[in-house]
């Protein structure tokens, strides 16, 4: 047998856990994302299960076997068993008896439909066991195949139950491509102002994986006319055409960029830093978001300061460009987003410029300066000081316009930039 992928062994490991439930007495499923995303032909990222088993009787089963636990969230049902693949979840099926719109009080069942009613998504309501066969309680296989979102059961209700389902429900409609009906989009719109009880955090992390997706402009323009989107985003109710048509063709950026990259790009047409910052603080940004994402949303303020036949200014933007998005990001982030920004014909000239001269002259932009400030104090006899800083700049942008490449020239620029 050949290496197994860690997809494979992730599986085996998930149907072993079901095999040790069911020799200790309790029926046991695969529950969730992973049934879904495998009869869409999809990638789980993780293997959920879902037993009547109780939190302690999981414990002794596996304890019994020697398989290490933690007992993640014992008391909403949750342990996680230690796998060599990773860890898997297993919960015990519960009901709820009480929510107030971010919170659950459950209770502990044995019965695998009524812990499905209480789930999200008909898609995400489905159970499958060791010999393949799918559970499915809510036509959740059939909506996959029509390519539809719904919740499960009456969707009003599953709102209020979590109000963040609101936020879930557009991104997996951008995650899956799926359609929604107008029904349930109404009960969308109705329940927007139960997100105000919802965490920005909560909020925001959920924003993000929406913009991940492939596609979002269609989700997006549902969410503006569910008024949802200032919720999302503070302070922002709408967008133009041009900019969620933009918004599309930012797909070619790596995942790990898109979100932020597409947040720029909805908050590009606010011109004050000042706001931008604001805004950053209350999505709750990290500070490497909020670097880049203030940086790509000004990028052509930035750009309009280069001349067209500088390299050393070309270089200094590239530079700056990197030290907010991150080395190596010019091309693959930077170049590409501004790109799809509608850039004056001066503003693109200059983009192709930069383009050019990081293609060319990318190994003079990272080459160290081959001389220190100390080699200006002991070969000119000057002392320390801000002097030195304003030479040392000069000098790099000589050098990045191959004016000096030795040492000995690099001082005798310095010796007359001093008698100057």
């Amino acid at each position: 047998m050949g290496l197994l992928s860690l997809l494979e062994r992730k599986k085996l490991h998930a149907i072993k856990a079901l095999k040790i439930l069911a020799e200790a007495g309790y029926e046991s499923r695969l529950a969730g994302g992973c049934v879904r995303d495998m009869l869409l032909g999809a990638t789980p990222q993780d293997f959920d299960i879902a037993t009547v088993a109780l939190p302690e009787q999981m414990l002794k089963a596996f304890a019994k076997e020697g398989i290490k636990t933690i007992p993640t969230g014992i008391d909403h049902g949750t342990i996680t068993v230690v796998m060599k693949s990773g860890p898997i979840e297993i919960t015990t099926l519960r009901k709820d008896e009480r929510t107030d719109g971010r919170h659950a009080q459950v209770s502990f069942v044995d019965d695998f439909q009524i812990d499905a009613s209480r789930r999200d998504f008909t898609i995400n309501a489905m159970f499958e066991d060791m010999s393949g066969r799918i559970y499915d309680y809510f036509s959740g296989q059939e909506d996959l195949k029509n390519r539809r979102l719904r919740f499960v059961g009456d969707a009003k209700k599953r709102i209020q139950e979590d109000y963040l389902r609101i936020m879930r429900y557009f991104r997996f409609q951008a995650r899956f491509s799926l359609k929604a009906n107008q029904d349930e989009l109404d009960a969308i719109k109705e329940n927007a102002h139960g997100l105000k009880q919802i965490s920005q955090e909560r909020i925001t992390a959920e924003l993000i994986k929406l913009l991940q997706c492939d596609l979002v402009g269609s989700v997006l323009t549902e969410m503006i006319q569910c008024k949802i989107l200032p919720y999302a985003i503070p302070s922002l109710s709408t967008l133009d055409n041009e900019t969620i048509a933009a918004l599309d063709k930012l797909q070619t950026i790596e995942k790990s960029d898109r979100a932020m990259a597409r947040l720029a790009l909805i908050l590009s047409h606010k011109n004050d830093s000042k706001a931008l910052q604001q805004i950053a603080h209350n999505l709750k940004l990290t500070k490497k978001q909020t670097a880049l994402v203030l940086f790509l949303s000004q990028a052509p303020k930035h750009l309009s300061q280069l001349k067209s036949d500088d390299n050393a200014a070309a270089m200094a933007f590239i530079d700056h460009a990197e030290d907010a998005c991150g080395e190596g990001s010019f091309f693959p982030l930077v170049a590409s987003y501004m790109q799809q920004m509608p850039l004056s014909p001066q503003l693109k000239t200059l983009l192709n410029f930069a383009k050019k001269t990081e293609n060319t002259k990318a190994h003079i932009r990272k080459a160290r300066l081959p001389l220190t400030g100390d080699d200006l104090i002991n070969r000119l006899q000057i002392k320390k000081g801000p002097e030195i800083g304003q030479i040392l700049n000069r000098l790099k942008e000589e050098f990045r316009n191959e004016k000096w490449s030795t040492k000995d020239e690099a001082i005798a620029i310095a010796h007359n930039l001093i008698s100057e």
